[in-house]
């Protein structure tokens, strides 16, 4: 869509640009079919220029990739062929840029079969005589500059749907694919924030961690963060819906705060000061918890009641054997299981401590140093993240270049209507007032355009993604929106300085006569 966009608008303007050409042709003898088969035939032989140098220029950059993800050695990226070409994809890119060029180009065939011959040569293809006379330019609410920028935009209504649609097309990208990021941020646990580097646990499941352990690992130098968890398993539980099996878990201070920046509805204060625990959002979903439910937990014999104050979008637990995972404070715990030691403390290191903590630990703990698994999968975290970058730096760079040649074109397709307008008295400074008029209606039409459809789009692929799965809830993405907004209406009106400063310094004659 953003190809046939693109394309076509440049195709558009390309041909309002040569209005005089094809008048030419008109008054030679050609038919209207053959102005049609000459533009379709101008198109493909774009593509035979265009599709070579995509496909050789695609194939290097895969190369690229295909090196840089070998060179990670990732086990969760397999060894790839270093030097081959995809057939397959180099079919589906002929085919597709073939298909798109074609399409692109039906539409500005048509219209310049349609010119007579008489319109063609005054270079009025995109105006008739009904849109030039019967209605002026508005220049009660706009200076006459202005206004004449902004009815040279919105006249020819093909080309204001084409360049603000590539706008839209491209800004609406941008917004979508933004959310593959968040998407790698929950689904993968190394980048969480409480993902460890060092975990201490017992050698059997019945061995405890004292508290005297996780003060002794503070104290070392190059610990950044040491947290601990205590566990009761299997027990007996029901809510307002039935029965089942829980598993209460106990949080410190460093623990809640990572909770806090993940919590959809409740409060963690409460579950701090022993008032209530927090659930996760997939058994929220699951058993419709709410706020203020229930938990009925029978713990060696004695029935205690658990309110629901809090639900978070994760835990950093899984019970296999699909258990109900309840947080509490450790005073909480303590006081509702009788359990005071840990049952795994977690450290998060600045420098390399494993040998210090296995001094401390006793023959019946063990230490999993947890930094390289993290490590990979980092790595291949930035390497999806490089790569969906990559994809925006090239719609970017697409866009880029479709604004600078339908800006130019659009100035190039009227430039004698400026030369008329500086023979009747308008100045430089005002003729770049009006060609800034009008890239402005482009850029902020397509903004406009853009911004609608691509919140729309974000908000329905972040529910589906994100919501769904961990009941973050939607926000608008409205940094990403003004960066990329104010990227496309800057480079339109750096686009608009080269062509403006050309007819400023060109004599009226000459501008008059261009064409």
């Amino acid at each position: 869509m953003t190809g046939t966009f693109m394309i076509a608008s440049s195709f558009n303007m390309s041909i309002l640009e040569r209005t005089q050409f094809f008048g030419l042709l008109r008054c030679l003898g050609a038919t209207k079919r053959q102005i049609k088969r000459y533009i379709r035939r101008e198109g493909f032989l774009y593509c035979l220029k265009a599709i070579p140098a995509g496909l050789l220029s695609g194939s290097v950059i895969l190369w690229i990739a295909v090196y840089v993800l070998n060179a990670i050695n990732s086990q969760y990226l397999p060894e790839m062929p270093q030097f081959q070409f995809s057939f397959p994809g180099i079919l589906a890119g002929t085919v597709i840029g073939v298909f798109v060029v074609m399409i692109a180009s039906s539409s500005p065939a048509k219209n310049a079969a349609k010119v007579s011959p008489q319109t063609a040569v005054t270079g009025n293809i995109n105006q008739t005589a009904h849109q030039n006379f019967k209605k002026a330019s508005n220049t009660k609410a706009f200076h006459v500059d202005t206004a004449m920028g902004l009815r040279h935009a919105f006249s020819n209504k093909k080309s204001m749907i084409l360049i603000a649609g590539s706008f839209a097309i491209s800004i609406t990208l941008f917004l979508c694919f933004t959310i593959l990021i968040t998407f790698m941020n929950h689904a993968l646990s190394p980048l969480k924030p409480y993902a460890p580097d060092l975990t201490v646990e017992g050698n059997e499941p019945h061995i405890s961690l004292p508290h005297s352990l996780k003060e002794e690992i503070e104290q070392l130098p190059g610990t950044e963060k040491v947290y601990g968890r205590m566990f009761c398993t299997d027990i007996p539980a029901n809510d307002k819906k039935g029965v089942g099996r829980a598993t209460l878990v106990s949080y410190d201070e460093p623990q809640f705060s990572w909770a806090s920046d993940v919590l959809i509805s409740g409060d963690i204060e409460n579950v701090q000061n022993g008032n209530g625990v927090l659930v996760d959002y997939g058994y929220s979903q699951e058993f419709h918890w709410e706020i203020g439910d229930i938990i009925t937990l029978d713990i060696n014999g004695t029935t205690h009641e658990a309110t629901v104050s809090g639900i978070v979008s994760d835990v950093p637990l899984d019970s296999g054997s699909g258990e109900w995972i309840i947080v509490c404070s450790e005073n909480t715990f303590t006081a509702l299981t009788g359990i005071t030691d840990y049952k795994i403390i977690e450290v998060q290191v600045s420098t390399d401590i494993s040998g210090q903590i296995r001094n401390l630990i006793t023959p019946d703990m063990k230490l999993l140093d947890m930094r390289q698994h993290n490590g990979e999968v980092r790595t291949g975290y930035f390497a999806m993240a490089v790569f969906v970058y990559g994809f925006l730096i090239v719609i970017a760079l697409v866009a880029l270049i479709n604004i600078i040649n339908t800006v130019n074109a659009s100035v190039s397709s009227r430039i004698n209507h400026y030369g008329v307008m500086r023979a009747v008295g308008m100045s430089g400074k005002q003729i770049q007032k009006v060609i800034r008029a009008e890239a402005a209606a482009y850029a902020i039409t397509g903004s406009i355009a853009g911004a609608v459809s691509g919140l729309f789009l974000h908000r329905f692929f972040f529910e589906m993604l994100i919501t769904s799965n961990w009941g973050q809830e939607w926000e608008p993405p409205l940094l990403v929106l003004v960066v990329v907004i104010s990227s496309a209406i800057l480079t339109t009106f750096i686009a608009v300085i080269a062509p403006s400063w050309k007819i400023k310094k060109t004599s009226i004659v000459n501008v008059v006569n261009a064409g």
